[in-house]
């Protein structure tokens, strides 16, 4: 696609596969994933949950995703007895407002700050089972299809183990110098999401690549229970397609398209791709935006005395009707 539209011969030495792949995978962190973050949509929000002890001292923090895109989060929770609770964010100014032996906010129990790649706590102690992190989703780097295995068997063993056998099997899966790479997994249906990640099978059993029956030894836990038949199996940070919806890849073809004719010098192919560019983009926010058309997000004010009035009143009425 990045070929026809810059019209490039395929067989130029100028731009190699590789090359193209290299321009695709900037202008997805340059110029995609702004695009679609901007719509509030949560198309790219995933989240963890990292178990915590009520003992366990959290003073250290607990360091933000290293998939996070920008090192950023999109909320941060926690969850007690199957219950999820707002923690809310506070300034490094307003630490000093806060004291141990200070009685509010329930103990400053949902309170915390940002400093640098970490989220701290008001409160060292924190009583839940799992501190929640919603993020956005850093896409994987684009590689040829070849690079990456293709499932066609998922095998569970009796020893909590699981084994996956691959179409075909690429030399980047195997160990270097004794060490196997980690692995993620990435879903053939579109959106084609990273479903699973950072999967170690170092130390899983003695032997867990035979490249000879073409299977890969995981332990079941690292598994992702929607992984199925044709999805595929890659070295970490990498995948076969681009992590978005659909309606993203004529975008990036276009974004790579304009990359080149600007290194080409092609002035009049330039300003007729970046026309181009601009309705495509339109086109494509109208597609989307309001991913629940029948119910559009309201503007809720949370935190304001009305909201409390408003849920104070709720509760009286179901109450009384009790």
């Amino acid at each position: 696609s990045v070929r026809n539209r810059a019209l490039i011969p395929t067989d130029t030495s100028t731009f190699q596969d590789e090359d193209i792949l290299d321009i695709l995978n900037e202008e997805v962190t340059q110029g995609l994933l702004s695009t679609i973050m901007v719509l509030n949509e949560e198309h790219m929000v995933d989240h963890i949950d990292i178990p915590i002890d009520s003992s366990e001292d959290l003073s250290g923090g607990i360091e933000i995703p290293e998939r996070a895109v920008g090192n950023k989060l999109r909320e941060v929770s926690y969850i007690r007895s199957g219950n999820v609770y707002e923690l809310s964010r506070i300034s490094l100014e307003e630490i000093s407002d806060f004291r141990n032996d200070y009685d509010r906010y329930n103990y400053n129990l949902d309170l915390f700050y940002v400093e640098g790649n970490k989220v701290k706590f008001i409160s060292n102690k924190v009583n839940a089972d799992f501190i929640r992190m919603y993020f956005y989703m850093m896409p994987n780097d684009i590689v040829k299809e070849n690079e990456c295995g293709k499932i066609v068997e998922i095998t569970s063993n009796q020893n909590e183990t699981t084994t996956i056998t691959l179409e075909t099997f690429p030399d980047n899966l195997k160990a270097v110098s004794g060490v196997y790479p980690k692995y993620d997994f990435v879903s053939s249906q579109v959106p084609n999401k990273i479903i699973g990640y950072d999967s170690d099978i170092n130390g899983v059993t003695s032997a867990p690549v035979n490249q000879t029956s073409k299977t890969i030894i995981f332990n079941t836990s690292d598994i992702p229970s929607s992984l199925q038949k044709g999805d595929y199996v890659c070295q970490q940070f990498t995948s076969p397609y681009l992590n978005m919806p659909t309606e993203m890849h004529s975008l990036l073809a276009q974004r790579a398209a304009i990359y080149i004719l600007e290194a080409l010098g092609d002035t009049e192919g330039l300003r007729n791709a970046m026309m181009r560019l601009q309705q495509m983009e339109t086109s494509i926010q109208t597609i989307l935006e309001d991913r629940v058309e029948g119910a559009p997000q309201k503007i809720n004010p949370r935190h304001s005395p009305l909201s409390q009035t408003f849920w104070v009143g709720t509760k009286g009425r179901n109450k009384g009707r009790s």
